[in-house]
């Protein structure tokens, strides 16, 4: 059986993923998709390496279409359509990991919980992040799960850039460490 990795990144109204495959001591894109419109009109597409539509869905909106149930759609279309495959690990994106977790962690009930008091420096995007966490964790426990913590530009500019206003039970260090693409677009 053919080992697969499995790719997240979750954030308010979309789901998009990759998936690769181990080839001895390489990895190769299998395929690739996004789950698009949560909250609207969900819909579903993957593509293979050569970008070949391999599926297409289509949910009308109801309070059921969650990220929750569409994490669950998805590793259970991929363990079903990728013949021969079994996906062995899962890696997220999540937008912040504050100054505890400047890079990837193997995710534990202690990390999560930890992430989740960092959603207000990211309200739109940490909790959705965190979801597909939890839904992996819920209906896939064997996965190793790690997120790949990204800290947009926060060694890349200057420290005094780094000044924003936070709410106050937020340590100074972790609105240092936040950046914003809109203050670099527009200074």
């Amino acid at each position: 059986m053919k080992e697969a990795f499995l790719v997240i990144n979750a954030g308010s109204s979309s789901i998009k993923f990759s998936v690769f495959f181990r080839h001895q001591n390489a990895l190769s894109l299998g395929s690739r998709g996004q789950i698009e419109g949560i909250g609207l009109r969900p819909n579903f597409l993957v593509k293979d390496h050569l970008g070949k539509v391999l599926a297409e869905k289509y949910w009308e909106n109801s309070v059921e279409i969650t990220h929750d149930f569409l994490m669950k759609f998805l590793i259970e279309w991929l363990e079903v359509n990728l013949q021969g495959v079994k996906v062995k690990a899962a890696g997220h994106r999540v937008v912040h990991g504050g100054t505890e977790f400047p890079s990837p962690v193997i995710v534990t009930d202690d990390i999560i919980a930890k992430l989740e008091k960092l959603i207000p420096l990211a309200p739109l995007h940490q909790g959705h992040n965190l979801a597909a966490i939890k839904a992996l964790k819920k209906y896939f426990p064997l996965y190793l799960r790690w997120p790949a913590l990204i800290l947009l530009f926060t060694r890349l500019i200057p420290r005094f850039s780094g000044i924003f206003l936070f709410p106050g039970s937020l340590k100074r260090r972790e609105s240092e460490d936040m950046a914003f693409t809109d203050f670099l677009m527009n200074p």
